[in-house]
């Protein structure tokens, strides 16, 4: 829990990093057994832990009909419940299809298509309940014939859900949402999302970053299957064309589209397509008004000549995401491949992606929970009598179960006006140094403030720290840029530090001085006013204002930029009522 606190106060934070994969096997006909009970256990969902792990649900055969299972596993790939997963909903009626996502909690919300109709059920950090219903059921979604559900959360530690209904005359979208204590929120049986008069199957959402939500859907309206989506707000409102706009309307079959957020209010959004004569993977972009950001009917991700199906998506937290899919390239059956694209679409491993599972065709249906240090992937796995569930860890570079570095710690405390940050890391390979960085929490712009330098390679604990003298009261936020001998990169989380309100106005140095050709400004308003900073050459005339607007009480960091000026010094000046103070920074080219 982050606490505001003033320049005496001391603040802790912890961060676990979700670059540890020591556990996961490295080999592709290998990788991690999650359920391996008897009988059948199929069509797997996962969601991050939100500590580097993941939590996975599937359908699951083991008592004589098809029942709701769940499994916790670790960052390193070791599973943290019982073996063979913990139970969901085992109601007599066979339920199917599940969905899930963080609860923001550690925890998580699943729901399923159920005889009985479309349920949910909540589970905390160590898998148990926290919707108690009779026999363990869940909560009710919808009591009508509803089919494949898929969920988001919805910032609030509730859920988004949708879903496919049969209207009598056409199957349409519906979308519910569900609160964190498990209470619908909207219209009995859900909202329609779209309704238009011909077929919508299997849609799939994520959150748009503002408490709604992003759907995707394949649609027959034009006579072959096709591939739409709609946003809807967080009262279930749609906001954009009526009955959805269209993400891919090639005249050749489109289907199972899944869908990510971009980090920037729209989302990225997956198929297998046919176009080529066989099913491939393409992918598009949409922004936050549903505008095709790609080529027109997207960008291929995968167009071997064998199959490639079922993709699944997550967002790789730097606005691109990462593409899993059931692959037939070495078999007549299926192995399980991933691809990384960038926020323009472009392909970040190797040609046609990396290989995940390659155990002679026995892999199918992938799914992928990611972020900027790569991802978990989970199938469905018949390598032994029955199918199961397996996993493998994949690195943000394409190493399945193994990164460069694994960061176990990262805290930040605060004393006086002095920030040190502490980190360890169990194992490094090929590593160079840490690039520490450093941005206000009202500012968009981060800035490099040191450097240390990696051991290299190591299989021991390492310890280290850096000491930031240079931070005035706010709210500041820290991250390590992991940097390899190679020049790759990858970046820790982050960790914020409060150093309180400032007690008077202030004017920093300049930092760094001198310097070519960017310099940062930092000062400081105890109040709510007019500030004006602006830049004098040695006659003392005006040569750029940075700042000359009102602005609320804080500490603030502009830039200066001297490409377009000769070197020698300069004079900085800044008024905000009757305070003015003037410094002096040299331009060195």
């Amino acid at each position: 829990m982050k606490k505001r606190l003033l320049f005496s106060a001391l603040l802790l934070i912890v961060l676990v990093s979700k670059t540890i994969y020591s556990q996961w096997s490295v080999d592709p006909t290998v990788n991690n057994p999650i359920c391996t009970a008897a009988a059948t256990q199929e069509y797997p969902a996962i969601t991050s832990d939100g500590s580097g792990g993941a939590i996975i649900t599937w359908d699951d055969y083991r008592n004589g009909n098809f029942d709701i299972y769940a499994q916790k596993i670790n960052s390193s790939g070791a599973v943290q419940w019982t073996a063979d997963g913990v139970v969901v909903c085992t109601q007599a009626s066979s339920q199917n299809y599940a969905s899930i996502t963080s609860d923001g909690s550690s925890g998580a919300i699943i729901t399923w298509k159920d005889g009985r109709g479309l349920y949910a059920q909540r589970i905390d950090a160590s898998g148990a309940p926290l919707w108690t219903t009779a026999a363990g059921g869940g909560v009710a979604i919808s009591t009508l014939a509803s089919d494949a559900p898929s969920i988001t959360s919805d910032g609030s530690g509730g859920a988004i859900i949708t879903w496919f209904y049969w209207s009598g005359t056409s199957n349409d979208i519906y979308a519910q949402r569900i609160n964190a204590s498990g209470v619908v929120q909207w219209t009995a049986n859900g909202l329609a999302v779209c309704t238009q008069a011909n077929h919508q199957y299997d849609p799939t959402i994520t959150s748009d970053g503002s408490s709604g939500a992003i759907i995707t859907w394949y649609d027959t309206r034009n006579g072959n299957d096709d591939i739409y989506a709609q946003r809807i707000n967080s009262s279930g409102a749609v906001q954009w064309t009526a009955d959805g706009v269209v993400v891919c309307t090639n005249t050749s079959v489109q289907d199972n589209p899944t869908i990510t957020i971009d980090g920037s209010g729209g989302a990225i959004i997956t198929w297998f397509d046919s176009r080529a004569g066989n099913y491939d993977i393409y992918a598009q972009r949409i922004n936050s008004s549903g505008t095709a950001q790609w080529t027109a009917d997207g960008l291929a991700v995968c167009t071997l000549t064998s199959t490639q199906f079922t993709p699944d998506i997550s967002s790789d937290g730097s606005g691109g995401a990462i593409i899993t899919w059931s692959d037939a390239r070495n078999s007549t059956y299926y192995d399980v491949y991933a691809q990384r694209i960038n926020s323009s679409g472009a392909a970040q491993w190797a040609a046609d992606g990396v290989a995940i599972s390659t155990v002679g065709g026995k892999a199918t249906y992938p799914v992928i929970t990611g972020d900027a240090s790569g991802g978990i992937i989970t199938w469905m796995d018949s390598r032994n009598a029955s199918i199961d569930i397996y996993a493998s860890g994949v690195s943000a570079d394409g190493n399945i179960g193994v990164l460069p570095v694994e960061l176990t710690t990262f805290t930040a405390n605060s004393t006086d006006s002095k920030v040190t940050l502490n980190w360890q890391t169990a194992t490094e390979v090929n590593n160079y140094g840490f690039d520490v960085e450093r941005t206000l929490v009202r500012s968009a712009k981060w800035g490099k403030i040191g450097f240390i330098e990696g051991n290299g390679n190591s299989n021991s604990p390492k310890e280290y720290s850096f000491i930031d003298n240079t931070a005035i009261s706010g709210k500041y936020i820290y991250r390590l840029k992991q940097i390899d001998n190679d020049g790759k990169y990858e970046y820790s989380k982050e960790v914020e530090v409060d150093l309180g309100m400032p007690a008077e106005f202030s004017l920093k140095q300049n930092y760094p001085n001198p310097f070519n050709p960017e310099t940062v400004i930092s000062y400081q308003m105890p109040v709510s006013g007019k500030a004006s900073l602006k830049i004098f050459d040695m006659l003392g005339r005006a040569v750029a204002t940075l700042v000359d607007e009102v602005k609320e009480a804080g500490t603030y960091n502009v830039s200066f930029n001297g490409r377009a000026f000769t070197s020698g010094a300069y004079f900085y000046r800044f008024q905000s009522g009757n305070f003015v103070k003037i410094n002096k920074m040299v331009l060195m080219k």
